[in-house]
């Protein structure tokens, strides 16, 4: 929730929002979940070069993994179960 010091929510599908935590730290543009491992991972901080985190899915909080190299306001990730593989798009042009 950006809007709320980046705290991460869960969201029911009955639309039931709970806040977990105090803040991540980073705004995650682009969030993928890891499903055998339960790992969520997220980017961030913000706007500037984009980093490579994951996100404590009970706590909220988060650690990096490292840098992207990359900055974009626009980022996706997505995660492939079958391959164990995390993909990640970008726009470099905004």
């Amino acid at each position: 929730d950006q809007n709320n010091g980046n705290r991460l929510v869960s969201v029911t599908p009955a639309g039931v929002i709970t806040t977990i935590g105090s803040g991540t730290g980073i705004q995650g543009r682009g969030m993928a979940y890891d499903n055998v491992n339960g790992i969520l991972y997220a980017t961030g901080p913000g706007f500037d070069v984009q980093s490579l985190y994951t996100v404590n899915t009970t706590t909220g909080t988060s650690t990096l993994i490292g840098s992207t190299g990359i900055s974009s306001f626009f980022i996706g990730l997505a995660f492939d179960d079958a391959t164990g593989s995390l993909y990640m798009t970008a726009d470099p042009d905004n």
